[in-house]
């Protein structure tokens, strides 16, 4: 059975899987909720809430679905359960080789950032199909990655006596960096299924977009300024010039603020992305780095919420 909606003055029905968001009081200066709600391929309807303030959300988004109890709870369970063993593989894949977590968050926003909601037929999203695509320029650097997440569903599986999938593995691998990193604990859906192809190509923003660009495309997307902030900072993990590669943390908005790039052209230059740099020469988007430099609590908040919604956005749940 499918969920039905009614949306100015229409039903609409939501495929499995398929997200429906609304946002209730949340503007420039008021809080208020991103309500999310999903079918599953049983017709549960998942309603999960994120609370916001004036610009984006502060808080992860908690699952306060209702009804049809047996089914959400053997799904939950399932999903806890691969979470937890993906979790644990990772950490026992890595060890004490700490260079090897800012491939696996990366891999998530490029396996995730091929999402394209008006594509019905190939839209993309959190699926796995990252694997299909390592000879893109943008996927420079990304074999090693694709390897160890590759391992570590394979320890996953074998601990769990089933089938996991590669989207989830991504996923989880994502949130294991961060918190093994320093950053806070994501706590993340498992179930994605996965693609057996490619996702289609150019799709990812481009390194040398400026602010105005950047922000339109994070806006196509339905992201905040805030959000686009947020998730510029897992830059704060690899070496890219801001602070210890292996430590997840607000440094990242503080080199931004310093400008390096200026006092010394030359060592500057290394530092960062030119998006990166853009972050700086907006209004919009400096007041949001200003904010996370001197609150790290609400970084780390504000990027679980939006890692989140990245890891989700376009994925199909199985069920």
């Amino acid at each position: 059975p499918a969920l039905r909606l009614h949306q100015g003055g229409q039903w609409r029905e939501l495929a499995p899987g398929a997200p429906f968001e609304l946002i209730a009081g949340a503007n420039g200066d008021a809080a208020g909720a991103r309500i999310a709600i999903a079918a599953s391929r049983a017709g549960v309807a998942r309603l999960t809430v994120a609370l916001l303030a004036a610009g984006g959300a502060v808080a992860a988004p908690q699952d306060v679905t209702r009804g049809n109890g047996a089914a959400l709870a053997a799904e939950g369970g399932a999903s806890a359960e691969t979470a937890a063993a993906l979790r644990g593989a990772f950490l026992a894949e890595v060890g004490e080789a700490r260079g090897k977590w800012p491939g696996q968050l990366r891999l998530l926003f490029h396996d995730a950032g091929t999402y394209a909601a008006a594509d019905k037929e190939a839209p993309g999203g959190p699926n796995g199909s990252v694997r299909f695509e390592l000879d893109r320029p943008e996927s420079k650097g990304l074999k090693p990655p694709v390897r160890l997440a590759e391992k570590a569903r394979v320890r996953a599986e074998k601990a769990l006596g089933r089938e996991v999938s590669f989207a989830d593995a991504v996923v989880a691998g994502a949130a294991a960096a961060v918190e093994a990193t320093g950053g806070p604990r994501i706590d993340v859906r498992c179930g994605r299924l996965d693609v057996a192809v490619a996702d289609p190509p150019n799709r990812m923003p481009p390194e040398t977009l400026d602010a105005a660009q950047l922000k339109a495309h994070f806006a196509s997307r339905g992201y905040s300024v805030r959000e686009l902030v947020a998730l510029s900072g897992a830059h704060t993990l690899g070496a890219k010039g801001f602070g210890d590669p292996t430590t997840f943390s607000g440094e990242y908005f503080q080199y931004l603020l310093r400008k390096p790039w200026e006092s010394d052209p030359e060592m500057g230059s290394m530092i960062g992305l030119p998006t990166d740099r853009a972050l700086v020469s907006d209004e919009e988007t400096l007041a949001e780095v200003r904010r996370y430099a001197a609150d790290e609590h609400a970084f780390f908040g504000d990027f679980a919420a939006a890692l989140t919604r990245l890891a989700d956005e376009g994925a199909v749940f199985a069920s």
